[in-house]
């Protein structure tokens, strides 16, 4: 007997539009879509025959009731949506930087173990075929003893000064940089690959080109072991 198909409903269709296929050919049925641009959404959703059309999360909630939810809006957006989405009773999945601080995340984190749904991010790099290779390759011991791992991530999405800005670079929408947006990818596949690190040094530059009078800024950061 066939399983039933989980219903999908997804939250900002920027990158979120990603979703939809991914979800439908993983045997599920996206049931509605949401954003604030109501015909770019009817656009998408007759593209992938998606029924409903919503301009406010709150009505999609409300009348698909997804099993489901993603949300792929500003990150100012993330914490209203998922605690309601939780108290429903749907599943979250949603896009990173996850929340604008870690109390949001903890909030987030706890309103899922009180709803008992899964709640996740999408760390979508561990899913490639060659990265799922090099974690079985890792797990088996083929790398030996590890000292040193060098990770890097290359770019170049609005490096033109010439790109018009988005909610990225608003702080008040974002509530990080780079480092929550793409930097992230790489803090998770350290951990998922090779385990928990004990202590962390990092330091960071803002680089600005010379048409800009704004000064360049630089920070540094030191945590302590982890217990």
């Amino acid at each position: 007997m066939a399983k039933r198909a989980h219903t999908v409903g997804i939250v900002g269709l920027g990158f979120g539009r990603a979703h939809i296929p991914a979800f439908q050919a993983n045997g599920c049925e996206v049931v509605a879509v949401c954003q604030r641009n109501v015909e770019k959404a009817r656009a998408v959703a007759a593209q992938y025959g998606v029924p409903q059309v919503f301009e406010r999360w709150e009505e999609m909630l409300e009348k698909a009731r997804p099993e489901i939810v993603v949300i792929a809006s500003p990150p100012s957006l993330h914490l209203p949506i998922a605690t309601a989405a939780l108290a429903q009773g749907a599943h979250v999945l949603c896009e990173k930087p996850l929340a604008l601080d870690a109390a949001q995340c903890r909030a987030m984190v706890d309103a899922s173990a009180r709803a008992r749904r899964v709640g996740m991010t999408c760390f979508n790099w561990r899913f490639p075929a060659a990265m799922r290779q090099l974690h079985a390759m890792v797990e088996a011991g083929f790398l030996g003893r590890l000292f040193h791992v060098n990770l890097r991530y290359m770019g170049s999405r609005w490096a033109d000064e010439g790109a018009a800005p988005t909610w990225r670079m608003d702080r008040a929408q974002a509530g990080h940089g780079a480092m929550g947006d793409m930097g992230v990818h790489l803090i998770d596949l350290v951990r998922w690959h090779f385990g928990e690190w004990r202590r962390v040094t990092a330091s960071s530059i803002a680089a600005i080109s010379d048409s800009d009078p704004r000064p360049r800024t630089t920070a540094s950061v030191s945590i302590p072991a982890l217990s």
